[in-house]
């Protein structure tokens, strides 16, 4: 009798739609916060996996187009692997790691949907593997032609500029000579970690979330892209005016606790904040999909 439950049970939980393609993207997750260890990796990832949740449970798999197919599954795992490697050797292990949701769901729809896979689950492992592209590689293209238009050598000169008009604009006297803000009491340096690349790569990251896991219309696509990224550079310019502020006073205390401690992390919280109130409202209702399909 206990064996008959045991079996039953089990047989339950391989064939369930939904619990398996979760559990999988879980515990891809928890690879990605015990091992790779980085804040910036685990909340991408988080948001990512999330969206997905949400793809499922609309959307989930259908047991009668299951197909059992093994040695798909097994070459794809093979393959998948081979590319995290690599990503390891070439950009480090945080970035690798978040390669392991790929892994795990890739070879788990393999074989379920067979060859069927990229019509089934294009946009879901396509999310996943965003996860694998560098960061600020995806803000480049939008970038790059505006610091050629402006005659920046770099982001960091450019967020330099803008920051060092706030500050005087605010009301402390600065100068700027390249990338170094040079205020009353302190010379503040806008290096590449706070250029706002990495802040930028993430709107670019969740306007593509939004639009493939979501309902948006076409046309809204670059509207939210444009305006996501200015509002998220824009806080990025408001953390290195506030930084020079604080740097100014002398209280090194206060500025390395909004500048790399606890405090920086609002920051990125209210670029967050800024884009789910932009995107929230491009969502096409359900009801107006429901009748666009009819």
């Amino acid at each position: 009798m206990n064996s008959s439950i045991f079996k039953q049970y089990t047989e339950s939980f391989i064939k369930s739609p939904i619990r398996n393609p979760m559990i999988l993207l879980a515990a891809g997750l928890a690879c990605i916060s015990l091992i790779g260890k980085e804040a910036g990796d685990f909340a991408i990832s988080a948001l990512t996996i999330m969206a997905i949740f949400s793809m499922l449970i609309d959307n989930p798999d259908q047991p009668e187009s299951n197909q059992s197919n093994y040695i798909l599954a097994i070459i794809t795992l093979i393959a998948l692997c081979v590319l995290v490697r690599y990503v390891w050797t070439a950009q480090g292990l945080p970035l690798a790691m978040r390669g392991m949701p790929l892994v795990l769901l890739t070879s788990y729809w393999c074989y379920h949907h067979g060859s069927q896979v990229l019509t089934k689950r294009w946009k879901e492992l396509l999310l996943l593997a965003v996860l694998l592209i560098p960061d600020r590689t995806l803000m480049m293209p939008f970038v790059a032609p505006i610091l050629a238009l402006s005659d920046m050598p770099s982001l960091s000169h450019l967020t330099a500029n803008i920051a060092a008009g706030v500050t005087w604009i605010l009301g402390l006297p600065v100068e700027l000579e390249g990338t170094h803000i040079h205020a009353p009491n302190v010379i503040a340096n806008v290096f590449k970690g706070c250029d706002g690349g990495r802040i930028l790569d993430f709107m670019v990251r969740l306007t593509l979330i939004l639009i493939i896991a979501f309902p948006v219309k076409r046309y809204k696509w670059p509207i939210i892209l444009i305006v996501s990224m200015f509002l998220g550079y824009l806080v990025n310019v408001f953390r290195v005016s506030a930084m020079v502020f604080v740097a100014n006073t002398g209280d090194m205390q206060a500025f390395d606790y909004w500048h790399t401690g606890e405090g920086s992390k609002i920051f990125n919280l209210i670029a967050i904040i800024l884009f789910c109130l932009v995107g929230y409202f491009q969502i096409t209702p359900a009801k107006s999909v429901k009748e666009s399909n009819a």
